[in-house]
């Protein structure tokens, strides 16, 4: 198979994280199978920089609401809609006085994950377990993307509308990190340019509507001295 060098990489990565766990759960080998395995390096940096409120009109255009609900669910607690969550279950779902979370299980590094799900995806969760295959529901999502005119959009650049947003929110590259469960700085610092905009914005506004001597008052200044 011609398969792209992130499916690769992610495959190798979800392999080695079922090893890792057999290894540091079960203790089925004395040490880690997978110490001296390396992956392939990808050049993964796509940014895309499509605003929140198109992608929210993109899931509102899927027309079938279960498959609505796992994307919806995917994007806003920063997760990836296969391995994440389109295998989630009702017993998943914790509440902790008004907080709802929910446990994603073990991440393709290999670590357990429990995101918080914000009120804007807890409609979705009385859709748990999803019973569409997730190839039909790429197909809703396909169909939708079609018909908002955002063909080139992929299912991954949810992740990517997220961390962008949390820039433009925040400024943080460390709240990226955490929201989107990234091991290494350098996978968020694709960021940097939304960073960099904002900090931008931000400094431009320095001394902007402070009053200024005028060049008649400075000379007015200039006389008196």
């Amino acid at each position: 198979q011609n398969l792209a060098a992130s499916t690769v990489r992610n495959r190798l990565a979800y392999l080695k994280a079922a090893c890792r766990y057999a290894w540091r759960r079960h203790g089925l080998t004395e040490y880690d199978p997978t110490g001296r395995m390396e992956l392939p390096a990808v050049n993964n940096a796509r940014v895309v920089l499509t605003p929140v409120r198109d992608l929210e009109r993109l899931l509102a255009a899927i027309a079938h609401d279960e498959s609505r609900a796992c994307f919806a669910l995917a994007f806003y607690t920063g997760s990836r809609w296969i391995s994440e969550i389109h295998c989630r279950q009702p017993g998943d779902v914790i509440r902790v006085g008004r907080d709802i979370l929910l446990q994603i299980g073990m991440t393709k590094t290999g670590t357990p994950r429990t995101v918080p799900v914000p009120p804007a995806a807890r409609w979705a969760l009385r859709y748990l377990p999803f019973r569409l295959g997730s190839h039909s529901m790429f197909q809703k999502f396909a169909a939708a993307r079609t018909t908002v005119g955002m063909a080139g959009f992929r299912v991954h650049d949810m992740r990517h509308v997220l961390g962008g947003d949390i820039i433009r929110r925040t400024g943080s590259i460390r709240d990226v990190m955490d929201a989107l469960h990234h091991q290494s700085v350098q996978s968020a610092n694709r960021y940097s340019a939304m960073q960099f905009g904002r900090l931008k914005r931000i400094l431009g506004g320095v001394g902007v509507g402070r009053k200024t001597h005028t060049s008649k008052s400075r000379r007015k200044l200039k006389m008196a001295a």
